[in-house]
């Protein structure tokens, strides 16, 4: 089920909003997130109200490798 069906659109689209501008604050500053390197690939994880995102860092910004409900065994997705 997507959250606008789950919680509406108004808030899903906020909910959306707000991720963006974490991916953004993310991308000017990196370093935001400590380093997770007891992973196989090493990211950084940073929380946002209910989900994780993980990301690395690359030459020109950031990549997002997973954005995880917080319920999710995120290490397992990582792994």
């Amino acid at each position: 089920m997507s959250g606008s069906a789950t919680f509406g659109r108004d808030r899903a689209e906020r909910y959306y909003a707000g991720l963006k501008a974490l991916f953004i604050l993310l991308a000017e500053n990196p370093l935001m997130a400590r380093l997770r390197d007891d992973f196989v690939r090493p990211v950084r994880l940073y929380p946002y109200r209910a989900h994780v995102v993980a990301y690395v860092e690359q030459a020109d910004g950031i990549l997002i490798v997973r954005v995880l409900h917080g319920r999710q065994d995120w290490a397992r997705h990582l792994t």
